[in-house]
């Protein structure tokens, strides 16, 4: 069931995520209702979902959803998502009325999100320099470089370590720098 196209959440909506997160073996999603074109509808939605994160504390995680037409109203709904609501982020899609989200009249929508070190889309903006996420794919792919690689424990090259780990090449560099500096 794709939530974004099937708001308000309800509680039986909710059950039948949950019993196809469980099938494919997740605990949680982030969800968010579809992209808001006014500053009502944004609040009804980021509020209907926040009430459902409440009800399944641990297994829905909000994106917010913004007006983003009204670019003032936006950074205002984003920061009260953030720091009131507990989302983790936030979607945004464009063009809206004809502009697209390049234009220096949505700045101040990305300086916010900026600001509150949040995710804009899935990519994570603002992080603090050095700051590293951690995931259970990064960690599996850190324990098999580990073992794999020449420059640890293994005798693979880069590039064969890469194809057996399964991952990309600048997934790679970036996990065994990580590694040489822990």
């Amino acid at each position: 069931m794709d939530l974004e196209n099937t708001f308000s959440m309800t509680h039986s909506t909710a059950i039948d995520i949950l019993q196809v997160l469980e099938k494919k073996g997740y605990t949680t999603r982030i969800v968010n209702p579809k992209d808001a074109r006014s500053k009502i509808v944004s609040l009804t939605d980021n509020d209907e979902l926040y009430a459902a994160t409440k009800k399944y504390p641990g297994r829905f995680y909000g994106y917010a959803t913004l007006p983003v037409d009204d670019v003032e109203a936006s950074v205002i709904e984003l920061e009260r998502c953030i720091k009131e609501l507990g989302f983790v982020g936030v979607m945004i899609n464009g063009p809206f009325d004809g502009h697209f989200l390049d234009e220096e009249r949505f700045f101040p929508i990305f300086e916010k999100a900026a600001e509150l070190d949040v995710r804009l889309n899935g990519k994570q903006i603002g992080r603090k320099a050095g700051a590293t996420f951690i995931t259970k794919k990064s960690i599996e792919a850190k324990k098999k470089i580990i073992e794999l690689s020449k420059d640890f424990n293994g005798t693979l090259n880069d590039t064969d370590c890469i194809k057996v780990v399964g991952i990309s090449r600048n997934a790679f560099y970036k996990y065994k720098r990580e590694i040489k500096i822990s």
